[in-house]
């Protein structure tokens, strides 16, 4: 099993950080290959709409990105975890989904897709008010389906009001591992 874990947060000590690497660990421990990248640490630009992955296998755009698609069509799961910011994605991570936009046009083509590999989601949030995490999920969602990532959104793992914590709930560290015992069992 090979997983690719994209860690969104800037901060390496933050809410969604410490829960991920939970799952990170978990999954290690069964076996897993994982490879695990800290998006502010990646220079990947965003689209420009160009339209040059509709006729091509690639992004016009030579960054990091190349690498990540070769990590994406080698992975059997995708991992992100993210702060949420006025209930949106960190530039980075959405930089990184919009180029994306290659597999889209690989399925329209009928050629490669990302089909059988899975997704999974961690959402952190200060706040606490209805419908937080919502567009992020949205997101998620959208990039999921185009690409043709398996998801289940009731996996998903959200914590809000973070701003009041001093430490990780015990629930989290619970769903963490539930989750990770989820993807063994389910490659295995």
């Amino acid at each position: 099993m090979k997983v690719l874990s994209l860690f969104a947060s800037p901060r390496p000590g933050g809410f969604s950080t410490l829960i991920h690497e939970i799952l990170v660990e978990r999954l290690e421990k069964a076996g897993a290959s994982v490879t695990s990248l800290r998006v502010s640490d990646l220079a990947v630009s965003p689209c420009t709409a160009c339209a040059y992955c509709r006729t091509h296998e690639s992004c016009i755009i030579r960054d990091e990105m190349d690498r990540l698609y070769s990590l994406f069509r080698e992975s059997d799961i995708i991992s992100i975890s993210s702060p949420i910011y006025f209930s949106s994605l960190p530039a980075g991570l959405k930089a990184i989904i919009e180029r994306c936009q290659v597999f889209w046009e690989e399925r329209e083509r009928g050629e490669r897709s990302l089909r059988g590999m899975r997704g999974s989601l961690i959402l952190t949030g200060g706040g606490d008010y209805q419908g937080m995490f919502t567009p992020s999920i949205l997101t998620l969602r959208h990039l999921f389906n185009s690409t043709g990532v398996e998801y289940d959104e009731s996996r998903y793992i959200l914590l809000a009001r973070t701003d009041t914590l001093s430490s990780l709930p015990e629930d989290m560290i619970v769903r963490a591992g539930k989750l990770a015992e989820y993807f063994v069992s389910t490659f295995h």
